[in-house]
């Protein structure tokens, strides 16, 4: 009868070492998740703006062969960009996706911070001025900068003028 009770009783310490170790076991494969989830959402946010930027040098190129001077992609005069990513958040924010929404979302973020940063050059560039012409920040109502390399450049509100007449 001791014999039962002291194996009794290691089977319960055992039992309570192996329920220590699922619990642990546990909580790692959680921390493991999340920074998974972490990696895959940085993944998302610079493959978004990697192509976004990847499309940008394409259409930069195609304008240099062309001779042209070719500006950041627009829609109504607002960085196609931006328009992309507020898109893509509002389909997240709605649902669509269930619960894959969240990559929506860093996808949203990538575009977002790409569209951000062509205002945020026009800003540096024009300065405040632009923004009371339009929403985009150029020399002209909506315009934002070309690239110097292509030699890109706008006229100012007289050249502009000067034209009409």
């Amino acid at each position: 009868m001791a014999r039962a009770t002291t194996s009794m009783a290691k089977f319960n310490a055992m039992a309570h070492k192996v329920s220590l170790m699922q619990k642990k076991t546990a909580k790692i494969r959680e921390v493991a998740d999340e920074k998974v989830q972490y990696a895959v959402r940085i993944a998302e946010v610079g493959a978004a703006a990697g192509a976004a930027g990847v499309y940008q040098g394409m259409r930069l190129k195609k304008g240099k062969a062309e001779g042209k001077a070719v500006g950041p992609w627009e829609i109504f005069d607002i960085p196609a960009e931006l328009l992309l990513g507020a898109s893509l958040h509002a389909a997240g924010l709605f649902g669509v996706g269930g619960n894959m929404s969240s990559h929506l979302h860093a996808f949203g973020d990538g575009l977002l911070s790409v569209g951000l940063y062509h205002i945020g050059v026009g800003l540096g560039e024009g300065g405040l001025s632009g923004l009371k012409k339009g929403f985009g920040v150029g020399g002209v109502a909506g315009a934002l900068p070309y690239s110097d390399d292509l030699g890109g450049q706008r006229l100012t509100d007289e050249e502009l003028e000067a034209l009409a007449r």
